[in-house]
């Protein structure tokens, strides 16, 4: 995520017609700069992606991997509806992700006191917020997403690549 936002920010209202409408105002809360440069370079490189694809042994991998950067809305529960999935996605035409954790932990790394801890934000897909969703997907995801973050770490903090 390089920013994130509350996607349940704003106004409920009802309109003219006693229809119940939304009024939606985000309020972003942006990835750290360097950190920002630092992912962009990592990422373009690809070499970890296929790492950690290669490391996983417990079953058939579905698809290569890829990794983005970009807006990540969160709220505060999970979402299995597509028109819900479409009104999130029309306050920010770049979002790349919907889900429950990432506002929460920049608003807490923002609200701390000095110094300031820098938060990060790395997810991987396992669903895509439909009926259709199920957990067959759920250990790869998460192996993915814990390792991105190790190699990132090695690579981009430990190291001071870049």
């Amino acid at each position: 995520a390089d920013q994130s936002w509350d996607y349940g920010s704003g106004k409920t209202k009802t309109d003219a017609s006693k229809n119940t409408i939304f009024l939606p105002a985000p309020s972003a809360i942006l990835l750290h700069p360097a950190l920002k440069f630092r992912l962009s370079w990592f990422v373009s490189r690809r070499a970890a992606l296929q790492k950690i694809r290669n490391a996983w042994q417990e079953s058939e991998v579905p698809a290569s991997l890829a990794a983005y950067i970009g807006p990540v809305a969160s709220g505060t529960s999970v979402v299995e509806s597509k028109p819900l999935l479409e009104q999130i996605a029309s306050h920010n035409r770049k979002v790349i992700g919907v889900e429950m954790e990432t506002y929460g932990v920049f608003l807490a790394a923002r609200l701390c006191a000095e110094p300031r801890p820098i938060a990060m934000s790395f997810k991987s897909i396992c669903d895509f917020g439909n009926g259709e969703k199920d957990d067959t997907y759920q250990r790869y995801a998460a192996f993915t997403s814990s390792n991105f973050l190790y190699e990132f770490a090695i690579d981009s903090l430990v190291t001071g690549a870049n």
